[in-house]
């Protein structure tokens, strides 16, 4: 019995020594998954980031384009304004000449 128990127990201690070589294995497994998956994650965030700059970059320039677009229409708009009252002005002056000439020069 003596020698059963021996055998049994030398059994048992190759049994745990296998076990705890599987659980080496796996913890190391495990560390090279998680940093597989640390490197894809830091990768996806990048790309990310460069299409976020992009998208950023494109609605910036589209934003400048509006602006310009903007300003020039009000330009024009503004450049009408002077100009009619340019007319304005300038028939006032006519006028204002005429009457002027009219008092001085009866």
């Amino acid at each position: 019995m003596d020698t059963k128990g021996e055998t049994l127990l030398q059994e048992l201690a190759t049994q745990e020594r296998a076990l705890v070589s599987k659980v080496e294995e796996a913890k190391k497994e495990a560390a090279q998954i998680i940093d597989k998956a640390k490197q894809d994650a830091t990768k996806v965030n990048e790309e990310a980031i460069k299409e976020a700059e992009s998208l950023a970059a494109k609605a910036a320039e589209a934003l400048q384009s509006e602006a310009e677009e903007a300003r020039q229409a009000i330009l024009s708009e503004v450049g009408l304004i002077v100009e009619s009252i340019n007319v304005k002005a300038k028939a006032n002056q006519d006028k204002a000449v005429a009457l002027l000439m009219e008092r001085v020069l009866p």
